[in-house]
């Protein structure tokens, strides 16, 4: 099984065998890896939607915890936390943004991004809820 992981280079990221550039858009991803959500949750119909409706709480809690929060080390660990989630999942970009902004967590560009990336995700989930 291949999994997304960050290679121990300061140069990229690797992406189900794809390298992308750290800082690089990754518009050409989708926002759900469905191919990769399918694997992690064994093409189980039912145990999918849990993993995205825990999913989808998580985005929502962790953008109102991240739109309130001054202290950048706790940024940062909100950061950490929302990019294992969107990893496990399939969402790439959001994991990539939530990486940046855990290296950053006091760049408002790299919060910024962040927040865009976990709104995409949020209008995302539900309409793969309903499947």
């Amino acid at each position: 099984m291949e999994n997304a992981t960050t290679n121990g280079s300061a140069g990229g990221a690797w992406h189900h065998g794809q390298s992308v550039a750290r800082g690089q858009p990754e518009a050409h991803l989708p926002i759900i890896d469905e191919a990769h959500l399918d694997e992690q949750t064994f093409g189980d119909i039912h145990l999918r939607r849990d993993v995205l409706s825990l999913f989808l709480q998580q985005v929502l809690s962790t953008r109102a915890a991240l739109e309130t929060c001054k202290d950048p080390d706790e940024r940062a660990r909100l950061c950490h936390l929302i990019k294992g989630a969107a990893r496990g999942v399939g969402a790439f970009e959001l994991a990539s943004a939530s990486q940046l902004a855990e290296e950053a967590p006091s760049d408002g560009s790299s919060i910024s991004k962040l927040f865009e990336s976990l709104d995409t995700a949020a209008a995302h989930v539900p309409g793969l809820l309903r499947i």
